[in-house]
């Protein structure tokens, strides 16, 4: 809601979390039911042998977090390149978490540029799992995940599909006890999983022609931190 009210210059006030939809705000005096979603590429089974692969990288990097915040109070943005084939089984070892924990602090940047580590500098057993870490610091922002270079794209169709997928609940949103008046839909990209990872800056609104019951559609960049309006 802040991002919105700095974006727009105006002003919406939270009323409640709930289920369906996700929020009820007030909007210049409006009730407006707000619903949330991610989008998520190239979805496949939740038991394939890539989806699996997926859970064991979020938490070995989600473990790395934990283990750096364990010794160091600092808020980064972590982006890790990792190799998928090493990722058949987990890897949760407290030495290796330890020891990219380690390697990320030692190498952090002083003047707000990104460092790149590269193989060059990692172990025999880091070289296994891991291609590439990309460190770098805004005030006050922290985000830890990984991608890999094949998922990058624009992804207007996965948005698509995902604002779809919504459609087929308005009438779960529009009907709340709150009543509310119209119903937002805000799209997340770029979030916590590899699979939801896209070029946000590659997008543009005129690209969606949609057909839509929600009132207003907004693509929300989680590590820019930037609102793109889809329909108003």
């Amino acid at each position: 809601m802040k991002i919105y009210n700095n974006e727009y210059n105006d002003s919406i006030e939270l009323i409640m979390s709930t289920e369906e939809p996700d929020f009820i705000i007030n909007y210049k005096g409006n009730i407006i039911g707000a619903e949330v979603t991610e989008v998520y590429k190239e979805k496949g089974p939740k038991g394939s042998k890539k989806r699996r692969a997926e859970v064991f990288q979020d938490k070995f990097v989600n473990n790395v977090k934990k283990e750096f915040k364990k010794s160091y109070k600092i808020k980064i943005i972590v982006t890790f390149s990792l190799n998928k084939q090493a990722f058949d089984k987990p890897i949760k070892d407290k030495n290796t978490l330890k020891l990219v924990a380690d390697l990320i602090y030692n190498n952090l940047p002083k003047n707000g540029e990104n460092i790149i580590l590269k193989d060059e500098i990692f172990n025999l057993e880091l070289n296994e799992i891991i291609d590439e870490i990309i460190i770098s610091k805004k005030k006050n922002y922290e985000h830890w995940t990984h991608i890999e270079a094949e998922f990058i794209g624009p992804a207007i169709e996965d948005i698509k599909t995902t604002i779809d997928e919504k459609e087929n609940k308005y009438n779960n949103y529009i009907n709340h006890e709150m009543r509310p008046e119209e119903i937002w839909l805000v799209v997340i990209a770029t979030g916590n999983h590899l699979s939801s990872t896209i070029d946000f800056k590659r997008i543009k609104s005129d690209a969606f022609c949609l057909n839509s019951n929600f009132d207003k559609i907004y693509l929300f960049g989680f590590v820019e931190r930037e609102l793109l309006c889809l329909k108003n």
